[in-house]
């Protein structure tokens, strides 16, 4: 922790609020931060308001969000500027790599301005509309000068869109290319190995379901819990330390019944390559929906 230091800060866009920010992206040679619309309002806190269920998180009326990229060596923030065409809800990011001169940014989002207000609502109807609209996108940002001022066009893997940077105004704008919105998906995760890098997996929840999506070709293989019920939490890829390829490894998740009191839990072992099961561990205890999970090993380090 002696070692730590900053090496660069991003003003916010909005005086007064504190911005959300669940994650970041990197690739070999930058950090990618994404400015949502949503904010908290500081004054609440200094009133000592009581927060309702979205703790406090404003939507800024009229904005979108704001993508920066900052050198991860020097700290310095790249003299490019790109917002969306529309607001969107950035939970996770997927995935960030280089690639033709441009940096490449999968994220897990939701389309428009109501996520925040879902938050309020009862868990059961929360979590089935925060399902029912994610959706995985990919925004492509130029890192050459040379595109700017010019419109891009990209084919689509699955859902027929195309991500367009436009020009105007002194602003560049894209849209979105997704590559995942047949159904719901949350909590994605790839093999540790890809991380910054060009990849072909990604693996995420849906409802009782982990999905195995491939962002290449649009395919999908599903493994489902014994009902609906039944539901996995996020995926930990582990990697085969002698593997030679992407998907060879083991996905870890717990499985817990979501009916009534949490009061079931096992932890499934999944081949990601075929995803079938490989083992299952019944736990003695409940294991709590929503935790996060991590593995360590030095074959993982």
């Amino acid at each position: 922790m002696n070692n730590l230091k900053v090496i660069g800060t991003i003003p916010s866009r909005f005086p007064n609020h504190i911005g959300f920010f669940h994650a970041y992206g990197m690739t070999e040679n930058y950090l990618i931060f994404c400015e949502q619309p949503f904010g908290f309002d500081v004054r609440h806190f200094g009133n000592n308001q009581r927060l309702s269920g979205d703790y406090g998180m404003e939507y800024m009326q009229g904005e979108s969000n704001y993508f920066y990229i900052m050198d991860k060596r020097t700290g310095r923030r790249l003299e490019l500027s790109y917002m969306t065409d529309k607001p969107y809800f950035f939970y996770n990011f997927v995935n960030c790599y280089e690639y033709d001169n441009h940096v490449v940014i999968d994220v897990m989002g939701f389309e428009g301005t109501d996520f925040s207000s879902s938050m309020r609502s009862s868990p059961s109807r929360f979590f089935r509309e925060r399902y029912s609209s994610s959706k995985i996108m990919r925004f492509r940002i130029p890192l050459s000068t040379s595109y700017r001022g010019m419109e891009l066009t990209y084919s689509s893997s699955s859902c027929r869109d195309s991500s367009i940077m436009s020009h105007g105004s002194n602003r560049n704008i894209l849209r979105p290319q997704y590559l995942f919105c047949e159904s719901e998906l949350m909590y994605p995760c790839i093999n540790p190995n890809y991380n910054s890098r060009k990849y072909q997996y990604t693996y995420g929840q849906s409802g009782n379901s982990i999905i195995k999506f491939d962002v290449e070709k649009g395919h999908t293989l599903i493994w489902r819990g014994e009902n609906e019920f039944w539901r996995p939490f996020r995926s930990m890829f582990v990697p085969n330390p002698s593997g030679r390829y992407e998907d060879d490894g083991i996905l870890i998740t717990c499985v817990s019944t979501s009916r009534g009191d949490c009061t079931e839990s096992y932890m499934i072992f999944i081949d990601a390559h075929s995803m079938k099961e490989v083992s299952c561990v019944h736990l003695d205890s409940p294991f709590p929906m929503g935790s996060s999970d991590s593995f360590y090993s030095p074959y993982c380090m």
